[in-house]
């Protein structure tokens, strides 16, 4: 049998002599001492097991997450037996991460930013991982590609970011005169950097 052989024959050897896919699972399951990452290392295609184990079996038999990835395995099929930083290592993007069921907050707690989750989570799920409103100033004035109104189109209300930014950088950040003059700003505060025509559509 398999047990018998496995040791001294290759698998185009056990092949030839008619063993199957079966045969060496069989095998492996009675051997306290064999792993399915032993059946991969041998030859045998992780493709071929997949039917013959759960996810579960395929963790303690020191299978990756990055190989069952690479078998369409998804972040849905994985969570419950391997985790964040695992699934991460496989390169699963954030989107499918998220698809997946997996939480801002188990994101930030392994390691990730504002500038990573940004595109992807909502700010009510950015709360929920208690990034806080700092968290998305710095995000901002550190990225080219992203401005004020990009933070207040996400959710986060004008008056939240008022003490972080000067009017000039509000007006940078396209803020409008009109919004600025809601949260009590006067023609004196803006008319340094809006102009007179910006000031009258406020009025």
């Amino acid at each position: 049998e398999v047990a018998d052989l496995f040791a001294h024959y290759d698998l185009a050897e056990m092949e030839a002599a008619e063993f199957e896919v079966a045969d060496f699972v069989a095998f492996e399951k009675a051997d306290d001492n064999k792993n399915i990452a032993d059946l991969v290392t041998y030859g045998i295609a992780l493709s071929d097991l997949l039917s013959s184990y759960t996810i579960t079996e395929f963790k303690a038999g020191n299978i990756t997450a990055t190989q069952l990835k690479a078998e369409n395995k998804t972040v849905a099929d994985l969570k419950a037996d391997y985790s964040v930083a695992q699934l991460w290592v496989a390169e699963y993007t954030i989107a499918e991460l998220k698809v997946g069921g997996i939480t801002a907050t188990e994101l930030k707690a392994e390691g990730k930013e504002v500038a990573d989750l940004f595109d992807v989570y909502t700010l009510v799920e950015m709360e929920a991982a208690l990034f806080e409103v700092a968290d998305f100033v710095t995000f901002e004035k550190a990225d080219n590609n992203k401005n004020i109104a990009d933070l207040v189109t996400y959710g986060i209300a004008l008056s939240d970011l008022l003490s972080s930014y000067s009017i000039t950088e509000m007006k940078a950040g396209n803020i409008s005169a009109t919004q600025l003059k809601d949260e009590g700003k006067t023609v004196a505060d803006l008319k340094a950097d809006y102009s007179v025509s910006e000031l009258l559509v406020a009025d």
